[in-house]
């Protein structure tokens, strides 16, 4: 799907007559929603474990409505159908929301009308009810002269698997049953509400309703977006990733940003390019053959810390993963696939806003040396014994942890771990908080690099913490 996504997108790139990007359009949005319903397989039981991840990105409605349209209009008319979106001038331009999730319940909603409805008329009625602050609640409403549904089915119907049992002359229609329950669990758990209006023979209508935060830096955006696009130009990638159609796409992506791309197939091998080039950035898949990427980053940071940022590519989706690889100390996460305006947009983002690990240590230390002027109470006696103690700790910590890291014992380096939380909280070091949560977390398996990973990040904030308070001590 991520090959048929983005080369469809590289394609709508090149000369195309009107005919032929109305093609490459539908062929983008198809998979697109055939992207959708493979996930529904898997969403299931994300939303069983509570591990359903909601992005909250700008987006514009009339985009999506106009894509869904596009999608779903062929098989409506194929049918001989009349299928309409009509949307309100009062919706605004953009909002912040999971643009993907919206799309994911407008054609779950709509397909199941088509679907159901052997003749007349589908219509899209999409409403602003009100406004409130920064938000607007959003109505779709969806209406089909269809067979409808009997009263006793309406009580079943967000249950998992659950297919009306019709007699006489119902249209009879297969499907796994999960793309209504799936689509009122994602809309409670975007804070809206779903009803059903139904009777045999009479028709469906069912009305979803969303709170959309407003984007109201849209216009603004747009402008920095169109300025800063330069940022760029020039920069020097390496991309790493060992499916040829995963490097061949993102390759096309960022020449077109006008980035210059390096590419190898396993994690060894970029360790070998990091250690021989200048790179601004490196786009490190996780699963690889030879070297994965986290033994990889682990060898990149170990010799340049983290003065060569590095994003991890990964096809997956939860949340608890994006943020495995945020505390294993990679710069940034993408998640495969993306297309090319919002890959552009996360890099320029980043290249915007990343801030050297220098940098964010710095402030980590100016805050702990101003907590533990808040805790000594300004006492100069107490602020020396206090910083005194830190120091031996610190120490401590940093002579066990080193040891075990190259003893491969995490069990001591645990305990040593639990000792120091104490301190790591009093002074509010509070960024550390999920390291240390999965580092203690015996449930969650982690490789030897990992722990590496993990542990190294704790031995430099501790490094740091010596070699600035030392000074401040003397």
């Amino acid at each position: 799907m991520n090959a048929i996504l983005g080369l469809s997108e590289q394609l709508s790139f090149s000369n195309l007559d009107e005919r032929q990007s109305f093609f490459v359009k539908n062929i983008s949005d198809s998979a697109k929603s055939l992207l959708l319903i493979i996930n529904d397989i898997l969403d299931l039981s994300k939303i069983e474990a509570g591990k359903m991840n909601f992005e909250k990105n700008p987006f514009q409605l009339k985009l999506v409505l106009e894509s869904v349209g596009n999608i779903l209009r062929p098989k409506a008319e194929e049918k001989g159908l009349n299928f309409s979106i009509e949307d309100e001038s009062s919706i605004e331009k953009s909002h912040i929301s999971d643009e993907i999730r919206i799309r994911q319940i407008l054609i779950n909603v709509i397909s199941n009308a088509i679907k159901f409805t052997p003749r007349g008329s589908i219509r899209v009625i999409v409403r602003n009810l009100a406004t409130e602050e920064d938000k607007q609640l959003i109505e779709f409403n969806c209406i089909d002269t269809g067979v409808g549904i009997s009263k006793e089915a309406l009580t079943h119907l967000f249950e998992d698997f659950f297919q009306e049992d019709r007699i006489g002359n119902a249209i009879k229609e297969t499907g796994s049953g999960l793309g209504l329950s799936i689509t009122n669990s994602i809309v409670k758990m975007m804070g809206g509400e779903i009803d059903f209006i139904s009777d045999v023979n009479k028709g469906t209508e069912v009305k979803i309703r969303l709170p959309l935060e407003v984007n109201k830096r849209y216009f603004v955006e747009n402008k920095i977006e169109e300025l800063q696009s330069n940022i760029l130009e020039g920069k020097h990638v390496l991309l790493a990733d060992d499916c040829n159609l995963n490097r061949m796409i993102f390759k096309l992506m960022l020449n077109n940003m006008k980035i210059s791309v390096d590419e190898v197939d396993n994690g060894f091998d970029a360790v070998e390019k990091v250690f021989s080039n200048k790179y601004d950035l490196v786009l490190m898949d996780i699963q690889m053959p030879v070297m994965d990427g986290v033994t990889a980053l682990y060898a990149i940071l170990k010799k340049f810390d983290d003065s060569i940022p590095v994003i991890a590519l990964t096809a997956a989706a939860f949340n608890s993963e994006v943020k495995h690889m945020s505390i294993l100390g990679f710069a940034d996460c993408i998640t495969k696939p993306i297309d090319q305006k919002r890959l552009e947009h996360k890099l320029i983002h980043f290249f915007n806003n990343n801030k050297a690990g220098k940098e964010k240590f710095n402030m980590i230390h100016e805050n702990a040396i101003k907590n533990i002027k808040v805790i000594s109470g300004g006492d100069k006696v107490q602020e020396s014994k206090l910083m005194s103690s830190f120091l031996e700790e610190v120490n401590f910590a940093l002579v066990s942890w080193k040891e075990s890291v190259q003893n491969h014992d995490w069990e001591f380096a645990k305990k040593i771990l639990h000792r120091q939380k104490v301190m790591i909280n009093s002074i509010g070091i509070d960024s550390y908080d999920l390291l240390i949560e999965e580092l203690e977390n015996d449930t969650l398996p982690k490789s030897e690099s990992e722990y590496k990973l993990m542990y190294n990040q704790l031995i430099r904030l501790f490094q740091g913490f010596k070699d600035r308070f030392s000074v401040k001590a003397d």
